[in-house]
């Protein structure tokens, strides 16, 4: 009878036992996260990233979005990334209610403050402190809540950008294959013009019985006076200013500053022409360039430039000697 009872003294003494540790793991984690409303992406048309006494503002117009006030192209990708951000921001756990900002990153001098606006209506407005330990959260808060909440990804990474950071950096764009002209001029040299033709490739004469071959034609670079170019080297020419992207903008200055390039490269396509033109490298071996397609000057790295100023030894075939 004694041992019953220990035995039931036993078993009450574990039911109070789990109780206890439930109701204390619930009691912990008692707590509720702000409830997010929905944000579209489409809804978005205007940007602010605060942090100190600056602000950056992106406005969205007809489809793409510039930096204001100055207008400038905004890299569409990065917007891409924000506006992701904003549509999916989760909150996943509570980290601090104590006031204590320092060690999140989220006190005044330190915080990213972005907001999403439609019109003059706010979608979304959080503060961003530092990336936490697992580099896979951040930490926020939002404006009237003193907590410190814990969000997933790595949003400062994605709102910490000046407004250089935020340009589109693309300076020159066309179709590489409808490219029909090309025309170099390095400063002191002679230019070497150079012209796409489509020529038939040899055909073999079909044997009795079997059907003949249709004829193909392939591209040949020449060069006015008759000598071939270099297919690879057009190929890689073409395939480096066609799609340009420089290192950053020139500040201060207009394109009507400089008057006297090193080097220029005209490409006709689809009989369009679109115009590089690079000039003096600087003290920190960028050099200063202008295209056709960029209403603002900019800068190529020198391993950029070197790519593109190219003489006519290395864009032609050597003739062979008699």
């Amino acid at each position: 009878m004694k041992m019953k009872k220990e035995y039931i003294f036993l078993t009450v003494l574990i039911v109070i036992l789990v109780l206890y540790i439930a109701f204390k793991n619930t009691d912990r984690t008692h707590y509720s996260l702000p409830e997010l409303k929905t944000v579209e992406k489409e809804d978005i048309n205007r940007i602010l990233i605060s942090r100190g006494d600056s602000t950056i503002t992106l406005s969205r117009s007809s489809g793409d979005w510039k930096i204001m006030p100055a207008k400038y192209e905004a890299d569409s990708k990065k917007i891409d990334q924000m506006l992701d951000e904003f549509k999916n921001l989760i909150i996943t756990t509570l980290v601090s209610e104590s006031e204590t900002y320092r060690r999140y990153g989220l006190n005044p001098g330190e915080r990213i403050y972005a907001r999403a606006f439609q019109g003059e209506k706010a979608l979304r407005q959080f503060y961003i402190g530092k990336t936490a330990s697992t580099r896979r959260h951040s930490y926020v808060m939002f404006p009237g809540d003193a907590r410190v909440y814990e969000a997933r990804n790595n949003i400062r990474r994605i709102f910490d950008k000046t407004v250089d950071n935020l340009r589109d950096k693309t300076v020159l764009t066309f179709e590489g294959t409808g490219v029909s002209n090309i025309v170099l001029s390095p400063a002191g040299s002679e230019e070497l013009a150079l012209e796409k033709k489509m020529v038939p490739l040899p055909v073999e004469p079909a044997e009795e019985g079997e059907e003949a071959q249709s004829q193909q034609m392939e591209a040949k670079w020449t060069a006015a006076d008759g000598r071939e170019a270099k297919s690879e080297s057009i190929k890689s020419l073409i395939r480096t200013i066609s799609n340009l992207k420089c290192t950053g903008y020139l500040q201060g200055n207009t394109k009507d500053d400089f008057t006297e390039p090193v080097y220029t490269v005209m490409v006709k396509v689809n009989n369009q022409t679109h115009s590089l033109s690079l000039y003096q490298k600087n003290d920190d071996d960028n050099y200063p360039a202008v295209s056709s397609e960029s209403a603002h000057p900019f800068l190529l790295s020198e391993w950029k430039a070197k790519q593109i100023m190219k003489t006519a030894e290395e864009m032609l075939v050597e003739e062979e000697s008699e």
